[in-house]
């Protein structure tokens, strides 16, 4: 998944299938949704998994927003970071807890934050600004704060479970103002929703995951651990994933710098 392709062309899963040296019975393909991405494509791996034929599922999520951002224009250049993700899924014969999904759109807003040029709608725009990221940061603010307490809601009641069911609440970091009054109006304990904001920024989709492994979360050894995944931004789209994390499973993560234009090899 990723809104900040190598290529129009092919596809990145593609270019990631060679430079992994992957079977050709392996399906590779791209997934073009940004900061609600994580949930979706959890939600799209499950299906497939469940659904029999597939085994194991990598869902990989990277966006580089520092790229597309103007950095003339402060309202979006202080915000971003650029993350990567990636979440290796398997199917289990011991069968495994259910997990809970809530997905919404609404594209009468996809103006609200848009790359104008360089897609066919205007693909050699003379404006360079347009090449850059605009934001209706008070129609975003307004979006999130009313779309993203109703999703916590969504998802508890459709899971039957309660907030203090759920050990964390990782939010997209998008903003700490509005994960702080979003925390406040759901009276959720800020023991619960782990932010690194000033370590990485905004890394838009990849957020999520990132948090999962830099956010400190303290793990129990004799059940998982239950958390509340919140997607939300550019689309507009928004998404919740409620899932269970086996104390077996791995999370890590590595910081990469002076990354070449191919990217690594």
């Amino acid at each position: 998944m990723t809104q900040t392709p190598d290529y129009f062309l092919p596809s990145t899963a593609c270019v990631v299938h060679k430079r992994l040296g992957l079977a050709d019975h392996c399906a590779a393909f791209d997934v073009g949704l940004g900061c609600s991405g994580y949930p979706y494509g959890l939600w799209l791996a499950a299906m497939m998994l469940q659904g029999g034929g597939v085994r194991r599922a990598l869902v990989l999520h990277g966006e580089t927003p520092t790229r597309f951002s103007d950095k003339g224009d402060r309202s979006v250049s202080l915000l971003f970071g650029d993350a990567g993700s990636a979440t290796a899924l398997e199917a289990s014969d011991a069968g495994c807890a259910d997990w809970y999904y809530a997905l919404h759109s609404d594209g009468s807003a996809y103006e609200s934050m848009i790359i104008e040029s360089g897609g066919f709608r205007d693909r050699f725009g003379t404006d360079p600004r347009k090449h850059c990221v605009a934001m209706n940061g008070a129609l975003i603010f307004n979006f999130t704060i009313k779309r993203v307490p109703a999703l916590i809601d969504e998802t508890l009641q459709g899971a039957g479970v309660s907030v203090d069911d759920v050990d964390y609440f990782i939010f997209h970091q998008s903003n700490h103002y509005i994960i702080k009054h979003i925390c406040s109006k759901k009276s959720l304990p800020v023991t619960k929703v782990p932010i690194i904001l000033k370590e990485f920024g905004n890394t838009g989709g990849p957020s999520v995951p990132l948090t999962l492994t830099e956010g400190g979360l303290l793990r129990p050894a004799d059940r998982p651990l239950r958390l509340l995944l919140l997607g939300y931004g550019v689309g507009l789209s928004w998404g919740s994933a409620l899932v269970e994390l086996d104390p077996s499973a791995v999370l890590d993560r590595m910081e990469l710098d002076n990354i070449p234009k191919d990217g690594p090899a």
